[in-house]
């Protein structure tokens, strides 16, 4: 590894880890600031959202009707527990209606005090400002979408801590634009122009370096356990439905497919009222039926012989 291919990757994770939280967070900010809302606020105000961004396989408390509405919900899961705990304090005052008997954690969890956009990595940002913030639609949206494509980008090349000469020079024009732009939104573009330039000058900090590698790496795991819990949760609702598959087949073969006994015959007909009109069985009363019964007990022994 050269020395230059390690610099083209300290500068470009600086640009994402740094200045692409920090424009998030300026977008966010700036939301929170229009609609007069703090942080925890924002998080309270979504937080039967944010939960079932999680947990999206069964209602919660605050449910309508003890029911999940589907339309509202993901089909595969969204955030990571890890994710809600940087979130909600699931040790403290609950939200109004909360069913103490719940084990799930976060249920009703209301926002930790404590919680700040210092608390908000990259992708936690990403999904809270797609969600929740109405603003955030359009170009902006795309923008914010655009720089995670490229932060995923990035990832490939934080296992080694390299970028050749050629891809960096592409990463850095794609990455300071989308950022700009965000900051643009924000009116914020002059001081995030000042921060992008001091951080293509800046000097080599290896410890800085190592560090963001890490992070870098931490992130692409984090969003890989994501993708394979969501895989057996989709394997595990697949043997699910094969299981009620193979039990309705077992109760149709058992209960339904096979003969009708003797007596099942005299239970039905004892519970029947006397006087009513004859079946196809031309049995009209209740006090003729032993006399039946046991004709039928000799016809079947009479056919047993054969």
């Amino acid at each position: 590894m050269t020395q230059k291919q390690r610099e083209n990757f300290y500068r470009t994770s600086t640009v994402i880890v740094e200045h692409g939280k920090e424009v998030l967070v300026l977008l966010l900010e700036d939301d929170l600031s229009k609609r007069n809302l703090t942080l925890i606020d924002f998080v309270n105000i979504n937080q039967h959202a944010i939960f079932h961004l999680c947990y999206n396989k069964h209602s919660c408390c605050q449910c309508t009707g003890g029911t999940l509405a589907r339309r509202n919900t993901f089909s595969q899961r969204v955030l990571h527990p890890c994710q809600l705990d940087i979130l909600f304090d699931k040790t403290g005052q609950t939200m109004t209606g909360h069913n103490f008997n719940s084990r799930v954690q976060f249920c009703c969890s209301a926002a930790k005090q404590s919680l700040t956009t210092a608390c908000l990595d990259i992708t936690l940002l990403r999904c809270l400002l797609i969600n929740f913030v109405p603003s955030c639609t359009g170009a902006v949206r795309k923008d914010v979408e655009d720089l995670i494509m490229y932060r995923n980008n990035l990832h490939g090349h934080s296992q080694e801590g390299k970028i050749s000469d050629t891809d960096y020079s592409g990463y850095k024009k794609q990455i300071e634009s989308v950022i700009l732009s965000i900051a643009k939104h924000c009116n914020k573009e002059q001081i995030i122009r000042q921060r992008l330039h001091d951080a293509t000058v800046r000097p080599l900090d290896e410890t800085i370096s190592i560090q963001y590698q890490n992070t870098l790496l931490a992130e692409m795991r984090g969003e890989r356990k994501t993708e394979e819990i969501n895989g057996k949760l989709l394997l595990n609702c697949d043997e699910v439905t094969n299981v009620n598959d193979n039990m309705s087949n077992n109760i149709l073969n058992v209960d339904l497919d096979c003969e009708v006994s003797i007596d099942e015959v005299l239970k039905v007909l004892t519970q029947a009222k006397n006087g009513k009109a004859p079946g196809i069985d031309l049995i009209s009363t209740i006090n003729n039926i032993h006399d039946v019964l046991e004709q039928q007990k000799k016809t079947v022994k009479e056919r047993s012989k054969y």
